[in-house]
């Protein structure tokens, strides 16, 4: 008998014949592999499940002495991951990753079925061109024989049996304790799992301590933290209880701070208070009774709002008439402070350091108990740090304040106060100017001269007080005006011996400029000759873009009382000088009145021979007095002698 390997023909005999026996051992392969899966996922479950029951229970002994460190709990985390990455590439990887040869299940077959005696595996070795040299009749007979025993074989016998009981078994005795005490206790068992997977939450207790945040603090201010305290129904009172909260800051700073009660009680429910020092800055805090905690809450340190004041301006009233680039004119509004007339509009810009909630601004009226505070509607959106207020002047205004509200809850620590000025409505002041006559026009008796030093003298040379007026003849009626509101008008009023007033009207003389400027004091232009009048002329601004002029008035004229019917000598005129202002209703000011006595031709010459004579003797006496002191005073000679 010739010895060979298998001819071509005996290999495709032997894959017919063995193909039938492989496909059930690709099978029994696969039902291999799910039962260690389910072995190892069973004894990965048990150790796992003690051991994260063990590190929950080591948490709540620790945390109970004072409270378990993040980096311990972190520590055990760490480890339990790493030992289960451990044991499942033990129990569950690698056995999934070690190669079953179907040699190898074929001699599992073998070992529990009847008449089989290494066929199987002979059959196999030969179709994979691993058995030794025989006759092809020979191997051809064993894999027939091998093939018509294994058709009756039970494979699945070649697996240990109960080992997915087992593991579920294992499984389940290694999960009892956890799942025993979700049962029992499930909101402490869930805390301790959650602190296992890195939450940094509170144990629950049978005392439940809660501290409401997050906690929203000033910057560098003190501040309270209230604690509330619910004991549990076997729990006594509070009485003796002790607490206390912990200052956790970001940079990693640590300090703790006694609670109190404010007004302590036996409820089972109570408040406790913790006073914030305000040095610290922001960071985390947690309220310790006992074994007893809270959640960890957020101390938040933030900048109060501060407000100030951006821009402000007060539009005047259109009565006192537009600027000449047709805007109003504006009233004082000095870094917010506020001034102008009754009716003025005043607009206000603020500026929060912080976006706002909301900002409330109040307008306060009078004084005392007659004070009166009025809140002005703010359109602000949250979230934005500039409002704009607008406002009517009144009567009575005294200030106005803003307080605002930050995002964040904060109130501005001090209102923001500013004074209104609301202009007295004063009639305007009229002054009667002393009666001169001057040779010249103003200008030249000013010329050259300090004014004070002319006026003054013009006074003594010039001035004709109480002359007496002659029938048919005239006085000379000068005035100066003064309202911070603008004069509109003027006239002249006069009666006879107390009858009733009438009213002379002083027309309004612009100026052309020609005329040079006015004096006030005199009542006339620099250039007005000695007999030219000015009824009535309202002094203009110097420069028109800053003010609307018109605040100084002044007139000169030379009343005739030839029309005043029946005058009679020893009559007595009585007159005065009326001005009215710019205010819509017109307030009316009036000079102190004066007198003239209406005298014949003859009398008045001889009222004007005395003064005349009386004029000359207080000349000579000037000229006395000035001898006596001759040469004591600059540019005086002769000098005065030694003595």
């Amino acid at each position: 008998m010739i010895l060979m390997r298998p001819t071509p023909e005996t290999q495709a005999e032997l894959a017919r014949l063995v193909a039938p026996i492989r496909a059930r051992l690709a099978l029994l392969a696969r039902q291999e592999r799910l039962q260690r899966v389910a072995a190892g996922i069973g004894k990965w479950l048990a150790v796992m499940g003690l051991l994260l029951v063990l590190c929950c229970l080591l948490d709540e002994v620790i945390d109970r002495q004072g409270g378990t460190p993040i980096w311990f709990r972190l520590f055990m985390s760490i480890g339990q991951v790493g030992f289960g990455l451990f044991l499942g590439w033990l129990w569950l990887v690698r056995p999934i990753l070690e190669k079953l040869t179907l040699a190898r299940l074929a001699l599992s077959v073998e070992s529990v079925t009847d008449g089989l005696d290494h066929e199987l595996v002979t059959a196999l070795d030969y179709l994979q061109g691993e058995g030794v040299m025989a006759h092809d009749g020979l191997v051809a007979e064993v894999a027939r024989r091998g093939a018509k025993l294994a058709e009756r074989a039970s494979f699945e016998k070649a697996l240990p049996t109960g080992r997915s009981s087992k593991a579920l078994f294992r499984a389940l005795a290694g999960l009892a304790p956890l799942i025993l005490l979700l049962i029992v206790a499930p909101v402490w068992m869930l805390a301790l799992l959650q602190r296992q997977l890195g939450l940094d939450i509170a144990i629950p207790r049978s005392i439940q301590v809660t501290l409401v945040g997050p906690i929203v603090l000033p910057e560098g201010e003190e501040g309270q933290v209230t604690a509330v305290v619910k004991l549990g129904q076997g729990d006594p009172n509070t009485e003796g209880m002790v607490g206390k909260l912990v200052y956790r800051g970001k940079d990693g700073s640590r300090r703790e701070l006694p609670f109190f009660v404010p007004a302590q009680s036996v409820y089972r429910s109570n408040e406790w208070i913790a006073s914030i020092p305000a040095d610290l800055s922001s960071g985390k805090v947690q309220a310790f009774f006992g074994s007893a905690r809270s959640e960890k809450v957020d101390l938040v340190r933030l900048v109060r709002p501060i407000l100030t004041v951006g821009a402000a301006k007060v539009d005047l009233p259109s009565w006192v008439g537009k600027r000449p680039d047709g805007s109003p004119w504006p009233g004082h509004a000095e870094a917010g402070d506020l001034g102008g007339w009754v009716g003025s509009t005043a607009t206000i810009s603020l500026v929060a350091s912080t976006p706002l909630l909301s900002l409330e601004f109040k307008r306060i009226s009078g004084e005392g108990s007659t004070q009166v505070t009025e809140v002005i509607p703010v359109n602000i959106h949250p979230g934005e740090s500039t409002a704009h207020i607008s406002l009517a002047l009144g009567v009575g205004d005294k200030l106005w304040q803003a307080e605002a509200v930050s995002v964040d809850g904060l109130a501005s620590r001090n209102p923001l106060r500013r004074r209104v000025e609301v202009w007295q409505e004063i009639p305007p002041q009229v002054e009667l100017l002393s009666e001169l006559m001057i040779p010249d026009t103003a200008g030249s008796l000013l010329l050259g001269k300090n004014k004070t030093t002319a006026l003054r003298q013009a006074l003594e040379e010039h001035e004709v007080d109480g002359v007496p007026v002659p029938i048919g003849g005239r006085f000379r009626v000068a005035y100066s005006a003064t309202s911070r509101a603008g004069i509109a008008s003027a006239r002249m009023v006069y009666r006879v011996n107390s009858q009733d007033w009438k009213t002379f009207p002083l027309p309004l003389v612009p100026g052309s400029g020609t005329e040079g400027a006015f004096i006030p004091e005199l009542g006339v232009f620099e250039k007005t000759p000695e007999e030219g009048e000015v009824t009535f002329h309202p002094v203009k601004a110097a420069d028109p873009n800053l003010s609307p002029g018109g605040n100084e008035a002044g007139g000169r004229i030379d009343f005739r009382v030839a029309p005043i019917q029946g005058l009679r000598p020893g009559d007595r005129i009585e007159y005065a000088i009326e001005v009215t202002d710019r205010h819509p209703t017109g307030l009316v000011g009036r000079s102190p009145s004066r007198f003239k006595d209406a005298v014949g031709l003859e009398d008045f010459l001889a009222w004007w021979s005395r003064r005349e004579r009386e004029q000359e003797k207080l000349r000579d006496l000037r000229l006395r007095q000035g001898a006596v002191f001759e040469g004591y005073f600059p540019r005086s000679t002769p000098s005065p002698q030694i003595r």
